[in-house]
């Protein structure tokens, strides 16, 4: 009798990432994790259990169809699932969402921006750049990513493409220290000048000429050989430094001081006596701290059968202290 497969006796798979591979012009599948697969082939993970979702080979993920001996026997030459699932997980193709493909194609494009800010610097601070500079500064210029080639290679062609588009990217200068012996230092010394940058220390010990010195990255393999051939192999190229950087800079509190804004008019008003009666008034403002020595207008207004308002008008810094109390003493009537 056949089985009738219904939501109730049929378990899918969901939320996988699935991995296919065609032999034999059959379809064999394997479920793994989501963004896993990627990582486990280029070697960032290296635990078996924390991609696969199950140690089993299937002809159909999404319907949970387990695919059947004889034909793993046919295909591959063996049923044992663990072996048939690694070769499907290293050779076959990834069947990955869109969000998956997302993640892959970011992950691998911070990669190579990594690469290029640990070896270039600022061409005139020769300071380091912070990673999301580096990869806005590759979105700008729309150097061409692609996410399934060596992300070693395609720094350096990034890194070609910046100074290309005019940007101030430089590779860092490499700190060596040379080790030449004294009848052929000077000789080997005048074959290099043309390598060397900046010279950051010389001195002489035990017969040998020792100079600490920036160079190219990309002459260290000709100064090496020189220095080689022509000291017969008395002398010695020692690296220090991979990338010679600037010490980060100290900030103080003045680099983060805002700029000087318009400082907005204030208005203090004062109670006033009724213009009608026949008493004096006088209205006494203390300047508050923060207002300017601009002597300040005062407007004097009255209504009848209503107090009159006498209104200090002043200019304030930005960050005014808590303005003084207005003072106002009435003398009654006789």
């Amino acid at each position: 009798m056949a089985q009738i497969f219904t939501p109730i006796n049929v378990k899918g798979l969901t939320d996988v990432s699935v991995v296919r591979l065609k032999k034999c012009g059959k379809r064999f599948e394997v479920a793994c994790y989501k963004n896993k697969v990627h990582d486990w082939r280029t070697g960032r993970e290296k635990d078996i259990e924390e991609v696969l979702r199950r140690h089993v080979v299937f002809t159909n993920v999404s319907k949970a169809v387990v695919a059947k001996k004889q034909d793993l026997q046919d295909c591959f030459g063996s049923t044992d699932q663990e072996k048939i699932v690694l070769e499907i997980l290293n050779t076959g193709e990834v069947q990955a969402g869109e969000l998956e493909r997302e993640n892959i194609f970011q992950a691998a494009f911070r990669d190579m921006a990594t690469i290029i800010a640990a070896k270039c610097v600022h061409a005139k601070t020769r300071r380091a750049f912070p990673i999301p500079l580096v990869e806005q500064a590759l979105r700008e210029i729309r150097f061409p990513f692609d996410p399934s080639k060596n992300p070693k290679k395609q720094a350096l062609d990034g890194i070609r493409a910046l100074r290309e588009a005019g940007l101030p990217f430089e590779r860092a200068e490499m700190l060596v220290r040379l080790r030449l012996p004294l009848d052929a230092a000077l000789l080997i010394r005048g074959q290099i000048e043309g390598h060397i940058r900046r010279i950051r220390a010389e001195s002489t010990a035990d017969q040998q000429l020792v100079m600490d010195c920036l160079i190219d990255p990309g002459s260290f393999r000709l100064v090496e050989s020189i220095v080689t051939i022509d000291s017969h192999d008395e002398g010695l190229v020692e690296l220090l430094e991979s990338t010679s950087i600037a010490d980060t800079v100290e900030f103080t509190d003045a680099d983060f001081a805002p700029a000087p804004r318009a400082s907005p008019p204030v208005t203090v008003l004062a109670p006033h006596a009724d213009s009608t009666s026949t008493s004096t008034s006088t209205a006494v403002a203390t300047t508050p701290a923060g207002v300017d020595s601009t002597p300040a207008q005062v407007i004097s207004t009255g209504v009848d059968s209503t107090p009159a308002q006498t209104a200090v008008v002043g200019q304030v810094d930005s960050n005014p202290a808590p303005l003084a109390a207005v003072v106002a003493t009435t003398t009654p009537a006789a």
